[in-house]
Formats: C-alpha cells, structure tokens, sequence
C-alpha cells in the first residue's frame, strides 16, 4: 500500500471528485437553531432516516435529502460524479463509487503525532443516477448492505497499533456504535491513556458554515470563470 500523502484513501481531502451530503443538505437560513439533526443526510440509526433508506436496497432520491436550491454547486457535482462512473464502467468494467458511511480522524503517534489524519473508516458501494422527469431527479441506489472497511487503514493500523478490523461488516446487523466500542477496546488494551470518540450527532452550526463556505467559494469560482471569458 502506498503509505504517503499521495494517497487519498488515507490522507482524505474535499475536492470537486467527491461531495459531502452532509454539508449538501443544510438549509441555508438564518435560524440555525431552526435546523432539526435528522433532517441532515448523517448516518444516525433513525426511523425513515437517510441510512435506514439506503440499507432499505430501495432508490433513494436525493432531492428528498439534499438542498439543490440552496447549493447551486451541487447539480453540477453530482452530474460530473454520474460521467466520471460511466467512464470507469467502460474502461475498466466496474465502478468506484462508494458512499463513505463514517470517518476517523486520527493521529499516527509513532511518526506524525501533531498531525491530524483524516480517513475514510468504512463505505458501501452504491450507483448513482439521474432520473428524467418532468423535474430530473437524483437517485442514490445500494444494492447490498455489506460495508468494507478501508484496506489501506485496516493495514496501517494493523501495522502500527496491532488493532484488528475485519474486511466488511453488515450493517444491518451491526451498529456504528459496535464497530466503535470494539475498536476502542483494542486501543485500552495497548494504550489505556488514548481515547476513540464517537462523533454520531451533526456539529449543526459548523456544518451550517461549512455550507456556506463551500457557496461562497463556487460563487467566486464562477465569477471569476465568466471575467476570463468576457476578456
């Protein structure tokens, strides 16, 4: 595996490849106290909520989760994300599509300890579709509930901590606040003193200004791509 920054399995960063439904279905109002967590795309066990939906193997249209009036970004996104899927499919047979269930930000504490890591933990491979319409709607769809586990994290902290995770994990039958107390175990078992907290109720106000950052930078980012087009 490679092992340095280069690889965005390990060292994750926000680009235009990838979108965070999270950020994608904050409403964009004033009265952030007015924003209820499971109306949010999270991964928080709720009835009817977004995971319950996806696991359910039914199309889950996205205009019922995502706020396309507030980001005008997203459209663009998720069509760019739909060309990208359908070139993989015809050069290499398969998709690389996956819907990153959870994260874990971490610090490697032999080599890096002041660094802050961010990794995808766990994902579920799923299509993604545009449906036409009188109104053109997006529609996420999983075909299995079996989650695999990063095997480039899975290596790295098998290699560093001899903490052990499994290849998948149905999750279905298996919560994330399992697969968080059975990591946690392992980490009390070496190092009684390091602590894996549970992040499972959205920071609403700081999704809320993520939200808006990510706005404000298309916003500028289209202006200045209509400047170089007038001159």
């Amino acid at each position: 595996f490679d092992l340095s920054r280069r690889n965005r399995l390990l060292h994750f960063r926000p680009t235009q490849a990838n979108i965070n439904l999270t950020v994608a279905s904050v409403p964009l109002v004033m009265r952030i106290e007015s924003i209820r967590p499971e109306s949010l795309c999270t991964w928080q066990a709720t009835f009817g909520g977004f995971s319950e939906q996806v696991l359910s193997g039914k199309p889950v249209g996205l205009q019922q989760w995502l706020r396309f009036e507030d980001q005008a970004w997203l459209q663009t996104s998720l069509e760019r994300i739909i060309q990208e899927t359908r070139r993989d499919r015809a050069e290499f047979g398969f998709s690389n599509l996956r819907l990153v269930v959870a994260f874990m930000r971490w610090h490697n504490l032999k080599d890096t300890p002041d660094e802050r890591i961010v990794t995808p933990l766990l994902w579920l491979p799923v299509a993604l579709s545009r449906k036409k319409g009188v109104r053109d709607q997006f529609v996420l769809q999983c075909d299995e509930t079996e989650a695999e586990f990063n095997p480039v994290l899975r290596h790295l902290l098998r290699q560093l901590y001899d903490i052990q995770l499994p290849e998948t994990v149905d999750l279905q039958s298996t919560s994330l606040e399992q697969i968080h107390a059975d990591i946690a175990r392992q980490i009390k078992l070496s190092e009684p003193g390091v602590e894996l907290r549970l992040q499972s109720k959205p920071k609403i106000e700081l999704i809320h200004q993520k939200a808006v950052q990510h706005l404000h930078h298309f916003q500028r980012r289209r202006a200045g791509q209509r400047s170089a087009m007038a001159s």
